[in-house]
């Protein structure tokens, strides 16, 4: 899966809401992810590796694991969160 540029997630239905530890780390030509409305949790080190430039993180995210987003060898240009509770 190395040369995978776009996923789009939102028909996955995540187990418990979570996506899973890891599960899109590593993966040095992805750019875009659409996370489903169902997304509960952003497990740890979900998007560990490598330069992101545009994740839509849906309003119901009520956790992110640790280092979900960390050791990024670029920066992100756009994060978007659905809403935001202050």
């Amino acid at each position: 899966m190395p040369f995978i540029s776009n996923i789009d997630l939102s028909l996955y239905e995540p187990i418990d809401g979570k996506l899973p530890d890891y599960c899109l780390s590593r993966l040095p030509n992805l750019k875009k992810v659409t996370l489903p409305e169902t997304t509960k949790a952003i497990g740890n080190g979900s998007f560990l590796g490598d330069a992101r430039e545009f994740i839509v993180i849906p309003s119901g995210v009520e956790y992110i694991g640790s280092n979900a987003f960390s050791n990024f060898n670029g920066i992100f240009d756009a994060v978007t969160l659905s809403s935001v509770f202050c």
